[in-house]
Parts: C-alpha cells; structure tokens; sequence
C-alpha cells in the first residue's frame, strides 16, 4: 500500500477517492497485522466521512443529502476494524442507514442528483445492520428480491437481471449473515457454476455486449462470498497469487494490463487471507454453508426471481495445489467496496465496481461508495448533462473489475 497519497488515502481522477480508501481499509483489516497502515488510513476516512456518506455541497449537493451505500460500507469499515459504527467521524452511521430505509426495504439514495442505490449497497447495508444486531427483514427481503433466475446478483436494480461475480460474491455474504438458506444456497451454486477453471471470475454485467473477462476484483469478492458461505476458494486464491506482481501488487486485468492497481490489491487482500466481511474485527458472525430448507423457507414480501434449490450447494472442486507465494481486497468503491470497482479502466470491465450506488461526479470525486467491480450509474440528458454523463460512465467501469461502493 506504498502508493497510497500522504500514506492515508487514495487519489483517483477527480481527487481522493473515499470508496477506495474505504476498500483499503477493509483490505487492511483482513489482511491482519497492518496497524500503523490501517490507523492512518481509518483516520483519514473518520476526518472524511460526511463528505463521503453526505456529498460535497460545493458541488451543487443538497446540504442533507445522504448516500446509502456508502453508508452501510462505511458502517462495516467500522466494525471490521474495531470502531463504533454510531459514532464514526462524528457520524452514527447505522442511525443514518435506517433512516435511508424505505417502505419496500430498498435502502435509497437521498441527493440532490437523484437516487444511484444498486445491489451492491443493499448488501453492504444488510451486513452493516446485521453486524450491529440485526437488518429489518424488508431490507433482506428487497437483496432477495435483486436475485437473478440463475441464483447471482445483478450490479443494478431493474432493467435485464445480469448476474456479475461481485455483486454476487458480496450478497452471498449479507444472505449469509442474514441466515437465508435458498437464496443464499442459490447464489454459492451461481459462484460455483461460473468460476472458470483457472480459479478465476469473468463479469460482463456492466456491458453484456463486451467479451467477459478474468479479472482480479470480480475474483476477490466473489471469494469473500465463498468463505462466507464455507465453500471452497483454493483455485481463486491460487489464481489470485498466480497474478501477483513482483512488488505485491495485482493488476485488475492481467491479460491486458498486467501493471499492480491498487485499488485491486486493496480488494484482493481479504480474499487471500481467506476472510469475509462478515469475520473480520470485533464480535464477527458466523461462516456458515447455507442450506435450503423449502419446508422451512420464509417467504419473502418482495416478489423474488430466485430459483428454487433443493440441497445446499457443496464445493465440487477438487484440491488445487496452493501456490508459494502469498499475498487481500478489496470494494468497493465504490470499488469493491469493494467491491468490488478496482480501479476504474477506460474499456468496461466488471469487476470493477465498490458495490454501492456509485454518485455522481461531484460525488464521486468525494469517493464513491459502490464499486467493487461494476458501478452502475443512471444517466440524464442534454448539453452539460452529457459531460456529466460521461464523468459517472467512468465511474461506472468499477466491477466489479472492482468498484463495489
């Protein structure tokens, strides 16, 4: 983490990228032994947190405004290392995150700009709440209602459902920690069935007409989800190491920009220590296999497009050799957390997303949230609308490879 500006944060296009730096930090924490590194980088997020959970007013924000992504990230930056998420950087996230619910259990955006809430934030704020005793069940019953006819998750609400690894990887965890056997069951079996057989992710949910591609963010959160949901992640990790530079560092598309990215890094850490958000830092949850009881299954109040399974999913791999070297996240900014939205590339890779509902530019320049490897981003229209659409496509480009809020 050597790269990180004023060693305490990271810098992307617009200026300090709060999403990734949230990602480091998770990073950080599951990687373990990193305490100096890790306090600089809390520090930096606890003196920046309005600016990235309330936006920057200097930028046409409301002063109100609240972004519910980055919130619930946030709020499990907080946990996972130790501090108290209902007073982080003078904020009670978790209050802010409640207040964020809606009546059908989607957590949305509150912005001047408009409501960029995905996937990606729900989980992040589902495994926030749950951490901190428990997410009221319409927040659950709305991730679940997200869920694809395949079992994954797509890095955006409505529209084609386009299943992607790292929204995927970062749903199986909230599901996990909110003990939903089937959808839980139905999204290790989506991992399962679509890691490809070097051990890596491909995600072409930000732009189905793109050739996916094995990238190094969509890998890392769709591992997270795995060990969350006690299933098999030798192959990622042997991929993962497989990648590894020479400085320690992991590019976000090694076949076509083998150079070390750091938001990538940042979200592959957790995946090589063999981590999940849900079991990092203090009074952690439980991995546990999901297991799909139809005769027990509660139904959801949300209609849902998960596929009905009828035994937990186990881990059919055989035993990869590990590799000799070692090396976590990721996200989100939202990367990747994550996510989730490694670092942002000009061609669309997923896997590049934070994982929560990406701002827009004058936002986004504060750091996004969602990225863990593919931030989605509602457009608008006309003259200066278009430079402005063209700013939030960049961000757009997160997942998955990597951003994930």
């Amino acid at each position: 983490m050597a790269s990180l500006a004023g060693g305490d944060h990271v810098v992307g296009p617009f200026g300090p990228d709060l999403g990734q730096t949230a990602d480091v930090a998770l990073g950080l924490a599951a990687a373990g032994g990193q305490g100096p590194a890790l306090a600089k980088v809390v520090a930096y997020l606890k003196a920046n947190a309005a600016a990235y959970v309330h936006g920057d007013p200097s930028f046409g924000e409301k002063p109100d405004a609240n972004y519910a992504g980055p919130t619930g990230k946030l709020a499990v930056v907080a946990q996972v290392t130790g501090n108290d998420p209902t007073s982080f950087g003078g904020l009670d996230l978790l209050a802010e995150l409640r207040t964020l619910a809606s009546p059908t259990g989607r957590f949305l955006d509150d912005s001047a700009f408009g409501d960029f809430s995905n996937p990606l934030g729900q989980a992040f704020d589902v495994l926030a709440l749950q951490r901190a005793g428990g997410a009221p069940r319409p927040t659950i019953d709305a991730l679940i209602a997200a869920q694809c006819s395949d079992g994954g998750f797509p890095d955006a609400f409505g529209g084609t459902c386009a299943s992607s690894a790292d929204a995927s990887g970062l749903a199986l965890q909230a599901l996990v920690a909110a003990d939903a056997g089937c959808p839980a069951a139905a999204a290790l079996a989506y991992l399962q069935t679509h890691q490809s057989a070097d051990g890596s992710f491909t995600s072409s949910a930000v732009d189905p007409t793109k050739t996916p591609v094995a990238n190094v963010n969509s890998t890392a959160y769709a591992a997270l989800g795995l060990t969350a949901a006690r299933a098999s992640t030798a192959a990622a990790v042997v991929y993962l190491r497989s990648v590894q530079n020479p400085d320690g560092g992991l590019p976000t598309v090694p076949s076509s920009s083998p150079s070390s990215n750091l938001f990538a890094t940042a979200q592959a850490l957790a995946a090589l220590a063999a981590r999940s958000f849900l079991t990092v830092g203090p009074a952690p949850l439980p991995a546990v296999a999901p297991v799909c009881d139809t005769a027990t299954a509660v139904p959801t109040t949300a209609p849902t497009g998960t596929p009905t399974a009828t035994a937990s999913p186990t881990t059919s791999r055989s035993a990869v050799p590990t590799s000799s070297t070692a090396t976590r996240p990721p996200t989100v900014t939202p990367s990747t957390a994550s996510s989730s939205s490694s670092t942002s590339t000009p061609e669309v890779v997923a896997g590049t997303s934070t994982g929560a509902g990406t701002p827009p530019p004058a936002v986004a320049a504060q750091g996004d949230l969602p990225r863990t490897g593919a931030d989605l981003l509602t457009p608008v229209a006309s003259g200066f609308v278009l430079l402005f659409l063209g700013l939030i496509l960049l961000f757009a480009s997160r997942r998955r490879a990597g951003r994930h809020a």
